[in-house]
């Protein structure tokens, strides 16, 4: 899921050094809250987590370090999932007979 992440930060037209950033972030993220956040699929099971680390969530400082980078990137990964799901919903489904 972290390529797949990073190839998605690429198309939104974002530097692979950020890419890369973000994923170390969201590892970063995984390792404080005790949850493999790569783990999560589903946008609405990740939003607690993205409030928690906003800025006024429990852990805000940890969201705040590095200028932010941890709250942006786990904003970003939330709109990912939010991209991910709806592109499979608009994928053509297979007609029953």
């Amino acid at each position: 899921m972290q390529d797949r992440f990073q190839q998605y930060m690429q198309m939104q037209n974002y530097k692979e050094k950020t890419g890369k950033e973000y994923a170390r972030f969201i590892e970063d993220l995984s390792k404080h809250c005790g949850t493999d956040i790569y783990g999560i699929f589903s946008a609405s099971a990740l939003a607690p987590l993205v409030a928690r680390y906003n800025t006024d969530g429990v852990d805000y400082e940890q969201g705040n370090r590095y200028n932010g980078g941890p709250r942006a990137a786990i904003k970003q990964y939330l709109a990912f999932l939010q991209a991910s799901a709806q592109s499979l919903s608009a994928s053509p489904q297979p007609m029953m007979p």
